[in-house]
């Protein structure tokens, strides 16, 4: 599990609001997952008002709109010396 991993275990009522919010937003797994805890800790006083207007921003991108966002790729400044080597492996193939 990756170190700001959460697994949880919802128990069927819970688990059927987020699907439904899930297809009602269009969203994917994690981000219904992840919306109403932003929404809950924020309610509760946990999340700073900057932080989930932050977070309420990207967890309320649906997969259709996100979809439309045009893909960019960023190299590392250490990796700029490899270049060379993958665009001769990608035009192989």
């Amino acid at each position: 599990m990756k170190p700001h991993g959460y697994l949880l275990y919802l128990n069927r009522p819970i688990y059927l609001a987020v699907v439904k919010l899930q297809a009602d937003m269009g969203l994917g797994r994690s981000y219904s997952a992840m919306l109403p805890l932003v929404e809950g800790l924020h309610i509760m006083g946990y999340l700073s008002d900057e932080d989930y207007e932050e977070a309420k921003a990207q967890y309320s991108v649906g997969l259709l709109e996100a979809s439309k966002k045009p893909l960019t790729i960023s190299v590392s400044p250490g990796l700029g010396k490899y270049n060379g080597i993958f665009s001769n492996v990608v035009s192989s193939l």
